[in-house]
């Protein structure tokens, strides 16, 4: 267990009395130490290297928040919604287990989470959508797209013609699901 990457001795004493208490997985203790450890570059920055709890302020928890919903892997990509939303979690789950235990009474009450520490929800571009269907299954599909609705005359057809089918499955189900990125079940 390597707490080295965690600067403040005041983190890395609740994060060595949180593995003792608690006893977490492997799962849980990557994902708290992780979340502490951007924190803890996070409070390095500012004067006084977040050293001293009884200084820190809602705009260090802030900067800490921020810096969760901008988290990226090694190659720069972001991190899911669900992986920065976990890093928030563990966090205040940390320190509420170390104002629980009695071990943060120095911590400024100010530095707590807040209504407004959310991770923001990073909405997919038109084009990352449109690769729910691989660009070579798109070209076979463009290729036969004439012949949807016309191969099978057993085909269910809930009282359409044959070229009212054709065109529901060109129009309805195909283009639609080509352009908006959405796989069938999803509209």
């Amino acid at each position: 267990m390597n707490l080295t990457p965690i600067h403040q001795r005041w983190l890395r004493a609740l994060s060595l009395e949180w593995v003792h208490a608690v006893q977490p997985d492997s799962s849980a203790f990557r994902s708290t130490l992780q979340a502490c450890t951007t924190a803890s570059s996070i409070l390095s920055m500012k004067p006084g290297g977040g050293h001293d709890p009884a200084d820190l302020k809602l705009a260090d928890m802030d900067a800490v928040i921020t810096a969760y919903g901008d988290a990226r892997k090694l190659d720069r990509t972001p991190y899911s919604y669900g992986v920065r939303t976990a890093l928030r979690r563990h966090f205040f789950g940390l320190l509420d287990f170390g104002r629980g235990e009695g071990l943060l009474d120095d911590l400024s009450p100010r530095f707590a989470g807040n209504a407004h520490h959310a991770i923001p929800r990073v909405e997919q571009d038109e084009d990352e959508a449109a690769k729910a269907i691989p660009e070579f299954v798109i070209q076979q599909l463009d290729a036969h797209l004439a012949s949807f609705g016309h191969a099978d005359p057993r085909f269910p057809r809930s009282g359409l013609s044959v070229d009212d089918l054709a065109w529901m499955l060109q129009t309805a189900y195909y283009t639609v699901m080509r352009d908006t990125g959405r796989r069938p079940r999803e509209f």
